[in-house]
């Protein structure tokens, strides 16, 4: 392992410390362009904290993005719109784990009863 491979573990090693969403593009090494996916996620109120870039073959790429924000839904969407393959996603369902633990406990307590 070279010093720079060292480096880019440590980067996404910290990186995915953060709280946040991750969301995994691929992409047409040609059809890369940073800014449009940049402006894709901020217009859904988000900001990318880091982006890693994979070479799989001379004609394409992964890319690899955190999100500042845990529910990245709205971004999957916005990406698929314009023609993005979305390759993998990550995310924390917070709500939806309140939404099972409530009706749970609303159970428990007719059950009880």
């Amino acid at each position: 392992m070279n010093k720079t491979q060292i480096l880019a573990k440590d980067f996404i090693m910290a990186t995915m410390k953060t709280p946040g969403g991750i969301i995994v593009l691929d992409l047409n090494i040609y059809d890369y362009s940073l800014a449009h996916i940049a402006r894709i996620v901020e217009d859904n109120d988000a900001k990318i904290w880091s982006s890693h870039v994979t070479s799989v073959d001379s004609m394409k790429m992964e890319l690899t993005l955190k999100i500042n924000r845990m529910d990245v839904t709205s971004i999957i969407q916005s990406f698929l719109r314009f023609g993005y393959t979305i390759k993998a996603s990550y995310q924390s369902n917070d709500r939806n784990e309140d939404v099972l633990r409530n009706h749970y406990d609303q159970l428990m307590m007719y059950l009880n009863v």
